[in-house]
């Protein structure tokens, strides 16, 4: 699901010149419910603890990313500026980083992540 909108948000950027926060303007439908609805990022729950998330800066266009979240556990983002895939772990989530590391190799996390999240790459 991260990738469709993923490339639903790149279609969309070609259009707009900027990502969105709002999965009604984008051209394919993401199943859940809306339970984060802010400026500058919106979460739909797909299932239960697993959230589906658009989040950006204030123009939309720079440290935008799409995210699948398995709740606390790890996070799956998608970076469409740049197209790149990262899986994130907090290191408070052992189980999490463990899953990460079978993704990827370890890489530095874009800056806006705090201290305590390690990023691995996704082959």
């Amino acid at each position: 699901m991260t990738k469709a909108v993923g490339e639903a948000e790149k279609r969309f950027f070609l259009s707009e010149n900027s990502y969105t926060v709002s999965f009604d303007l984008l051209d394919i439908e993401v199943p859940g419910e809306i339970i984060i609805n802010e400026p500058q990022r919106q979460f739909k729950e797909f299932a239960p603890g697993s959230t589906i998330q658009l989040r950006g800066d204030s123009n939309l266009q720079d440290n935008f990313y799409v995210a699948s979240a398995i709740d606390t556990l790890l996070s799956y983002r998608y970076f469409p500026a740049n197209n790149l895939w990262l899986c994130s772990a907090t290191t408070q989530s052992p189980n999490g980083v463990q899953l990460c590391k079978m993704s990827g190799d370890p890489v530095a996390c874009p800056a806006g992540f705090n201290g305590d999240i390690l990023c691995y790459s996704i082959k």
